[in-house]
């Protein structure tokens, strides 16, 4: 299977996606790659769907191992710094 080449529009929507600004936001994605008010944040999920599916399981894979840690750590002690009730 070939892969698709991305405008240079999507690409940096994909980028901000999974930025600290857009923290997985498409609206706030869209909106740093340029895309109009007008455009349906439905409209480009769907044109992107796999390429956003990709990154969100790339994200995954990074954060997976220190969130099972964090959460095994406030198991393990309810009173640990940043456990909250």
């Amino acid at each position: 299977m070939t892969e698709r080449t991305l405008t240079a529009k999507q690409q940096l929507f994909l980028e901000a996606l999974v930025s600290e600004e857009a923290m997985g936001d498409l609206r706030t994605a869209m909106n740093i790659a340029g895309y109009s008010s007008t455009t349906k944040a439905i409209d480009v999920a769907r044109q992107l769907r796999k390429e956003i599916r990709e990154a969100a399981e790339t994200l995954l894979a990074m954060y997976s191992p220190k969130a099972v840690l964090s959460l095994t750590g406030v198991l393990d002690d309810p009173s640990s710094l940043g456990a909250r009730n």
